[in-house]
């Protein structure tokens, strides 16, 4: 009985759950440009965290971040008065499942910001299935 109870315990820490650490798959396919910590990276990637877009487009955000992380972005943005255009855009993640990008998104928006919003599995297989152009996610991002 005791080895079932200690098994148990490996498999709740492990498997799917460490699959899903928003923090570690935020590290491994956002990190590279936009730091581990969403500092981002001077003239080439934007800051993530302390942004005050995340309360200004309110329940809007997890919608837009989702469309960016399965989109990518390109062209100039401005963060913070400092315009990002390195000519390299960001590229698509729409390789990851619905499940890793709720985990993405979830994590910038609570652990990175304190925006306290979470983007579901629903949220990426509705923004998935509008297939949101760039274009589309500028206008809902606006001029913040």
């Amino acid at each position: 009985m005791r080895w079932i109870a200690v098994f148990a315990m490996l498999v709740g820490s492990g498997g799917a759950a460490s699959a899903l650490d928003g923090k570690s798959l935020f590290g491994d396919h956002c990190g590279p440009c936009h730091q581990a910590t969403g500092e981002g990276t001077p003239g080439l990637a934007p800051p993530l965290i302390k942004r005050t877009l995340w309360s200004k487009l309110g329940a809007k955000a997890p919608s837009y971040v989702t469309g960016v992380v399965i989109g990518g972005m390109s062209g100039p943005i401005t963060v913070r008065g400092e315009v990002f255009d390195s000519g390299l855009a960001m590229p698509p993640k729409s390789d990851l499942a619905d499940e890793e990008i709720a985990a993405i998104v979830s994590y910038l928006l609570t652990e990175l910001n304190s925006a306290n919003q979470t983007a579901t599995v629903e949220t990426v297989g509705a923004i998935r299935q509008k297939n949101l152009s760039r274009d589309a996610l500028r206008e809902i991002r606006g001029e913040f």
